[in-house]
């Protein structure tokens, strides 16, 4: 509200009047101009000065607006704009306004500004102003606090309006920076003024600059929202809480007595609450064998209850051996069975043992469960490693019961379920045991808290291996080559049964991406895994490929697939990303342990098995996400095959057996796939079929998709393989150029243009050329092509270097077919960098290849020359590279067909296919016929020069019907020029141009809306009396 010396001075809404006039754009128009004007007067002086009265001939509202308009309009067109002394005197102002009022009068302003851009600059002004000069504790009649408070709203408008854009499309930057500047505010003023010319030019800039730009404002959190935060926080857990135990019945809790007294008064108080009668039992109680006598009582004391359970299954724990009874049979043996007090006579052998199984079970689970004591846990461990080994058909109890489920199914994950465990079945829970356990201890030097024992020889899983491995039946057969040919199934069994268990905890984290608790476990477990293996006396080559199976993630992205259907929250989206980089990461590590196998084993079989796999993983036989593949390419690549030559030598045989694999995955599929693109081709529109032609590489059914997706990573891996080591090409170009396997020469052909110019750049693109056409053979064609058509540069300024050149033509001379012919495509790559002449000596040969061919060698032969292609280029002293559309087809219809045995028919074809391929376009055909007929005159007229070619009449005829836009050009130039040459002198080129004009004659308009029939009537009637004669009588 507004302060001063009584309610007489004081300015409130209240003076407007109650009336108002009809209110026009105008009456609104100039009501805003006014009202903008007072509030930068009501913010710069900070009270309104006074006004004659008798100035003002209004009414209305804008009688209370209007005085103090006209009061800043006179102030600032007598100061200057420059309020420093001005009316700072009490008695100079009608009013003085407080801190409420000052701040609706800036933040009006601010919002003026952001919200009308045109009256930014002069709202930007008014609040700098003020603040380098803001209102004092006395002479503005304001406080200490209160005068603290606008000027501090003062800076925080103007750095927000700095902030904003358009305080530099408005040019009021300036000002700001110097009144901020001026009050000590300047860092800040840099720093906003940076961020608005970076927001103005992203408004301006394209896509890719707003993506690159990361510019964000976080405004710093109040320490009181963080603590109201926890505190919801902690009120929500606390409403779940009450809201639990309601449901359960238990209010606030049940509260016991704590002495017998209050037990007896509670005994005492419900008695009443008991019923008269008992109820009637549901079920028959169980009917006791035993009556209650004192044994009864005495077995119920000394057990602690425990024979009170009516359980015959289980008399070993009331009475232990007592509860037996032994008779010696005639043959020598024993017989065993229950005392008359207990159970009927006759209780047979197995039964005795069935029960001492479960004996024996209940005792290894409570030696177990002295292994959680640190103390005495390794000794209970021990024992029970060898227990375990040793205790034939004894089912899991307790604890490990519960843990049997992870090594069952880790077991129909290897596909075997028969052997020494199914033996021994305590085995694989204490296997499953410690990884169900996931006891942390302290972190070590790396700060990451691992199991317990997963560094430890004296695991409880480690001491079950140890004792298989050492209980082998077979003894460990050594060969020549220092490879292991043979190992025990029970040590193998075990060891995958462990990695099992192991996996199997990581799928149940994929196929629940939303449980933390089960990601963490799993992600604990599985980090751990290489300093598990590094503890294992063996590694087989089964156990390998079970830890390779961690990089399949399609359990998880399947759950995420199915949770995204069914929910789509900020959170649950949250966890699912937590969660695929969880199992990324434990992919990874299983990378990491085929590398540390593949590096600290000592035996052969051992290495080449973990390259093995993750060659596998990188082909995408085993499956793997792409990520994963892409990282142990990284790994087989970047860091095996670097790091020995021994190592590499595995590499390279690892991935030919992929590469064959892979060739004969492509074979078994070659049917289906046919059969699938025939479907989709007969479905496709004309468009897409033009499409489909024009990206050969690419798949054409879902069929051909998958298979392809299939082998191109073994493609990948085995070029960048072939960079290495360029005699790896024969091999690739052996496997991919199989009869029937389409799809892998396909999928290698998409990575050509790439390893061409890694092998170019390493080996010389000329050397590699005749590498690859030596080790070609006649089915491999195919592949020489492709890597000669990749070897060429595709920039459009560069040419292939001349030992590129001269290496083609070596290969075109030397390779060829079987009736001693030289194949012409093995020179298309290279046409554009040889000389104009010698690409007319080999015209003909391309015009007796198929058309494909002929119109791959014109399209090399002018793809560098740009604007070129429109001119014939006169010859000069520098050589002539390549050559021009407009040259080709000129050279066309020079060539003496019968001179190089090529038969009229395909000459006429050749010219034809030309005129009716879109690179040839009217402008290049009205080039080439000008020039031909150009050619046909000397600079006199007379036909003295070269006589037109022989197809001349047949390109025009043809141009005629295809190029409508060529009609007026022929009309008007065309056909004079040659009756001025006198064409009428050869019977075959005037009987082309007396059809040529007929054609013409008869069509009314030409393709741009103009006419030129009187151009060839004119034309017609010029010609000498006996043509004209001719023509009249040909064509009526």
């Amino acid at each position: 509200g507004p302060a001063g010396p009584g309610p007489a001075d004081d300015f409130a809404l209240d003076d407007v009047p109650t009336g108002h006039p009809t209110i026009t754009r105008e009456v609104l128009e100039s009501l805003g101009d006014f009202s903008f004007t007072v509030l930068r007067g009501l913010v710069e002086v900070g009270g309104q000065a006074r006004v004659d009265g008798s100035i003002m001939e209004t009414t209305g509202l804008d009688a209370c607006v209007k005085p103090a308009a006209l009061a800043f309009l006179d102030l600032e067109s007598s100061t200057g704009g420059d309020y420093g002394e001005v009316f700072k005197d009490a008695h100079a102002l009608d009013f003085k306004l407080r801190q409420k009022t000052y701040a609706l009068a800036i933040n009006a302003l601010s919002i003026c500004a952001t919200n009308r851009p045109g009256f930014f600059r002069d709202a930007a002004t008014a609040l700098a102003r003020r603040a380098a000069n803001p209102p004092g504790q006395s002479a503005d009649g304001l406080g200490r606090s209160a005068a603290t408070a606008v000027s501090s709203h003062l800076r925080a408008s103007c750095l927000t309006l700095l902030r904003n854009p358009l305080s530099v499309a408005k040019n009021a930057a300036e000002a700001l920076k110097e009144a901020l500047t001026k009050i000590g505010m300047g860092v800040q003023a840099e720093k906003a003024f940076k961020v608005a010319q970076q927001q103005a030019a992203l408004k301006t800039a394209g896509r890719a600059a707003r993506n690159r730009a990361a510019v964000y404002y976080e405004w710093d959190k109040s320490e009181s929202e963080r603590s109201s935060k926890r505190q919801r926080e902690t009120e929500d857990e606390l409403a779940k809480m009450r809201a639990a135990k309601a449901a359960r019945g238990l209010g606030f809790g049940i509260h016991l007595p704590v002495n017998l007294t209050e037990a007896c008064e509670l005994v005492l108080v419900n008695l009443q609450h008991l019923p008269e009668e008992r109820p009637a039992a549901v079920t028959q109680p169980p009917e006791r064998r035993e009556p209650v006598g004192l044994d009864f009582v005495v077995d119920a004391i000394m057990s602690g209850g425990a024979s009170l359970t009516v359980d015959d299954s289980r008399w070993y724990e009331r009475n232990g051996s007592t509860a037996w009874r032994v008779e010696e049979g005639g043959d020598g043996g024993f017989r065993f069975a229950l005392p008359d007090k207990t159970a009927a006579e006759g209780i047979e052998d197995e039964e005795f043992v069935n029960q001492c199984n479960i004996a024996a079970g209940d005792a290894f689970d409570r030696i177990l469960s002295k292994g959680k004591n640190g103390s005495v846990g390794g000794i209970g461990e021990l024992i029970a490693a060898r227990l375990a080994w040793t205790l034939s058909g004894v089912k899991p109890r307790g604890e490990l019961l519960k843990a049997q489920m992870v090594p069952e199914q880790g077991a129909v994950r290897c596909g075997d379920s028969s052997g020494p465990l199914t033996q021994f079945p305590l085995v694989g829970p204490c296997l499953a045991l410690e990884l169900k356990r996931n006891v942390p201890v302290a972190s070590d030097f790396s700060g990451i808290s691992k199991p317990r024992g997963a560094q430890n020889e004296t695991s409880l899983a480690n001491r079950v291996l140890f004792e298989s491995f050492a209980q082998n039946e077979k003894e460990i057969i050594i060969s020549k080559e220092n490879v292991t040919s043979t190992v025990d199934n029970s040590y193998s069994q075990c060891l995958d049964t462990y990695l099992s268990s192991i996996v199997q905890i990581s799928e149940n984290a994929n196929e629940k991406p939303l449980e933390a608790d089960t990601r963490k476990m799993a992600t604990t477990i599985v980090s751990t895994l290489p300093q598990r293996m590094s503890l294992m006396p063996w590694v087989t080559y089964s156990s390998l490929n079970i830890i390779s199976s961690l990089c399949n993630l399609d359990g998880i992205t399947g759950a995420m697939k199915e949770l995204t259907k069914t929910s789509n929250t900020p959170a649950d989206s949250a966890a699912m990303k937590v969660s695929m980089d969880a199992a990324e990461k434990r992919a990874k590590m299983a990378l990491v342990t085929l590398r540390e196998a593949a590096f600290q084993r000592s035996k052969l079989s051992t290495r080449r098995a973990a390259v093995e796999c993750a060659v596998a993983i990188s082909s995408g036989r085993l499956v793997a996400t792409p990520n994963v593949q892409e990282n142990a390419l990284k790994l087989v690549m970047n860091v095996l095959y670097k790091k020995s030559t021994e190592l590499a030598d595995m590499v390279v045989a690892s991935a030919i057996s992929e590469l064959e694999r892979a060739a004969e995955f492509s074979i078994e599929n070659y049917d289906k796939i046919q059969e699938a693109n025939k479907a989709v081709e007969e479905k496709q529109t004309a468009e897409e079929k033009v499409a489909s032609e024009g990206n050969p590489l690419l798949p054409i059914s879902e069929e051909e998709k998958v298979v392809m997706d299939r082998v191109r990573r073994i493609a990948v891996l085995f070029q960048a393989l072939c960079w290495r080591r360029s005699e790896l090409i024969k091999n690739l170009m052996s496997s991919s150029c199989k009869n029937r396997a389409d799809v892998l020469f396909k999928a290698v052909r998409s990575g050509m243009a790439q390893f061409s110019r890694a092998a170019a750049k390493n080996y010389g693109a000329p050397e590699i050329a005749l590498q690859v056409s030596q080790m070609a053979e006649d089915c491999e064609l195919p592949f020489l092509l492709a890597i000669l058509d990749n070897l060429s540069p595709i920039m459009a300024h560069m040419l292939p270097s001349q030992a590129l050149v001269d290496a083609c033509l070596q290969i075109y001379e030397s390779k060829l077919d079987r009736n001693g012919k030289s194949d012409p495509r093995f020179i298309i790559p290279i046409v554009s960098a040889m000389k104009r002449e010698d690409l007319v000596s080999l015209l003909p040969k391309f015009v007796k290849a198929d058309d494909t061919v002929f119109m791959a060698a014109l399209t090399r032969m002018s793809e560098r020359l740009g604007r070129k292609n429109l001119i014939y280029r006169e010859t000069t002293s520098d050589p002539i590279v390549g050559m021009t559309l407009c040259e080709q087809v000129v050279f066309l219809h020079k060539l003496d067909f019968n001179l190089v045995d090529i038969p009229q028919k395909n000459y006429l074809k050749a010219i034809k296919i030309c005129l009716e391929d879109k690179i040839f376009s009217d402008r290049v055909i009205q080039a080439s016929l000008d020039y031909m007929s150009t050619q046909f005159l000397n600079e006199n007229g007379d036909p003295t020069r070269e006589p037109l070619p022989l197809a001349f009449m047949r390109t025009t005829i043809l141009a005629c019907s295809r190029h409508k836009s060529l009609h007026h050009w022929i009309r008007a130039t065309l056909l004079q020029r040659l009756v001025q040459g006198q064409i009428y002198t050869d019977k075959r080129q005037w009987e082309g141009w007396m059809r040529c004009a007929n054609i013409l004659a008869r069509s009314d308009v030409d393709a741009d809306g103009s006419s030129s029939i009187e151009a060839i009537r004119e034309t017609i009637q010029n010609l000498p009396q006996v043509q004209l004669d001719n023509f009249r009588k040909r064509y009526p």
